[in-house]
């Protein structure tokens, strides 16, 4: 699918993002003059549950050799659920193995839920961010766009089932899409021009606000519909400013204040895939990961190849 040279360098993107905007989150800054990686710097439920939904996508390739539903001998239902199920199942193992994740309460109430027979019994209809911070993996399994937002889909009804989730992990997934698989030498103005495109088609009222007219409103609220607005214009200071590492992206995305864990991570996951990325924070990043971390990394790579 890619060069496997650089496919975990684009995948690390959301993983940098959290790690980085973690400290940040309850602790806002709003300038881009700050330390990237401090003390208090940790991998958050972003990270943890991203990791899940790649265990799961690993456990369908395995199963059934694709991503490709039509070439798999099964019904879309029987795909459907073995996919919520093994979901589920690693979304509560993750948050077992990884408690101090600053797991929002409803969604740790939700993670702590005697198993259910059925997914559709545990099922949730929330409208928060976690829907989006989990689901990046799904933009890179399949050159078909209806594959991957298939996926995505199914990830986001387990625990977000609710329509202003859903439109944007649609959205979301869409431009992630793009910035994956299409032509990477186009300049990042044009890639601009184009993920604004994509998001008009979900929300043809919107028009990005300025950094500095975010920084003076925004507040902290994990919802889709807060957390949708603030992705783009993230990144377009980036590239108003002319700069061309993802460090910049970082520092502009923090300084507006809010989730910052959580946007830093969906924002990242956008750039990672148009911005160069250091090899130094690359390494910072992964040195810190724990062996499982580490190890469904590797197993999800495996199956991009």
């Amino acid at each position: 699918m890619k060069n496997p040279l650089f496919t975990k360098q684009y995948i690390m993107g959301g993983f940098i993002g959290d790690f980085i905007g973690s400290s940040f989150e309850f602790n806002n800054v709003f300038t881009k003059d700050f330390e990237l990686i401090n003390k208090d710097s940790h991998f958050t439920d972003d990270s943890y549950m991203t990791c899940a939904t790649m265990e799961a996508l690993i456990y369908i390739y395995e199963l059934y050799g694709t991503f490709e539903l039509d070439k798999i001998d099964s019904t879309y239902s029987s795909i459907e659920s073995h996919y919520k199920q093994t979901l589920i199942r690693a979304f509560k193992k993750w948050y077992v193995n990884h408690p101090d994740g600053d797991y929002g309460l409803l969604f740790q109430c939700w993670l702590s839920k005697e198993a259910q027979p059925e997914f559709a019994k545990i099922t949730g209809d929330s409208y928060g961010n976690g829907a989006l911070m989990r689901v990046a993996p799904c933009a890179y399994i399949s050159h078909n766009i209806d594959v991957c937002l298939t996926f995505a889909k199914w990830t986001t009804e387990v625990s977000h089932n609710h329509p202003i989730s859903l439109t944007a992990v649609e959205c979301y997934i869409k431009m992630l899409f793009y910035v994956i698989h299409e032509e990477r030498n186009k300049a990042k103005i044009m890639i601009f021009d184009r993920l604004l495109s994509i998001y008009k088609e979900y929300y043809p009222d919107y028009e990005p606000k300025s950094i500095s007219y975010i920084r003076e409103t925004n507040e902290f609220d994990p919802t889709c519909e807060s957390t949708m607005p603030l992705i783009l214009p993230c990144i377009l200071d980036s590239i108003e400013e002319e700069n061309v590492s993802l460090i910049d992206v970082i520092r502009t995305t923090i300084s507006i204040g809010g989730d910052s864990d959580t946007l830093c991570n969906i924002v990242c996951c956008l750039a990672a895939n148009t911005y160069f990325i250091p090899m130094r924070l690359i390494r910072d990043v992964d040195a810190r990961m724990s062996w499982d971390m580490k190890e469904v990394i590797t197993g999800f790579k495996r199956c991009l190849l």
